[in-house]
């Protein structure tokens, strides 16, 4: 059942409103984030231990068939909610954006990153998510600013070898699974078109000259420039 729903406090009758393609599973998940002290709402969560899980109500207050009204569905509540004065948990003025007009301080920012580092989520949670995740689709604004971000992010040497660290002996997501056609020869436009920019050209001459190479790294491209060589004789040899 997809719409959109509201979790009320009947002893300061504030609420929060929601909306989800799956309203009983994002009831689950609500609970099981605000027992383990892990929601993204640090008021209600507050809330739900002062006042005991007894004290809470969920109710279903529009049933949505189409998955795309869900997001306008939920605005029209969050602004009728506003414009009586009612109180809300719901932080953001923009439903599907929790965080859309909420500035955090650096000193706030840098205490969710320490919350979150190293957390380990229950498998149910992790369902949760999932579920509550699927059938949303990044707009092509959305794409385009985390494209950006990624290609002008610096990482600190500290970074980069943590990265190292973590990648060591871990299985590719993509290891056992067939590749199809059509997405190899996307892979292979791709690095056709970043091996033709002279900006990548430019980046990847730099990179090597201050790449240090120990010996055995060295040894094992000899090794593998005699075998390449080796075979090309062979193929020359063989064709005459």
């Amino acid at each position: 059942m997809r719409g959109v729903y509201v979790i009320i406090n009947t002893v300061s009758w504030r609420y929060y409103i929601g909306s989800s393609i799956d309203i009983r599973k994002r009831w689950r998940a609500h609970r099981t984030d605000m027992n383990t002290r892990r929601h993204n709402n640090p008021h209600l969560v507050h809330a739900w231990h002062r006042y005991g899980r007894s004290a809470f109500a969920f109710l279903v207050v529009e049933i949505v068939p189409d998955a795309d009204d869900l997001l306008a569905a939920e605005q029209k509540w969050l602004d009728a909610a506003r414009d009586i004065g009612a109180a809300l948990y719901n932080v953001a003025i923009t439903a599907g954006a929790p965080a859309r007009g909420v500035k955090l301080s650096e000193a706030h920012r840098r205490a969710i990153g320490a919350a979150h580092r190293g957390m380990k989520r229950s498998a149910e949670a992790r369902r949760n998510i999932s579920e509550s995740r699927k059938g949303s689709t990044l707009t092509e604004e959305h794409k385009a600013k985390i494209a950006e971000k990624m290609r002008t992010r610096v990482f600190t040497q500290a970074h980069r070898e943590a990265l190292s660290r973590a990648g060591k002996g871990r299985r590719p997501n993509s290891a056992g699974k067939p590749i199809s056609e059509e997405t190899r020869e996307r892979m292979r436009l791709g690095a056709a078109k970043r091996n033709a920019s002279p900006e990548y050209r430019a980046k990847l001459s730099e990179a090597n000259k201050r790449r240090v190479q120990s010996p055995e790294t060295r040894a094992k491209i000899s090794a593998a420039r005699r075998e390449m060589e080796a075979r090309k004789r062979e193929q020359r040899e063989g064709s005459q």
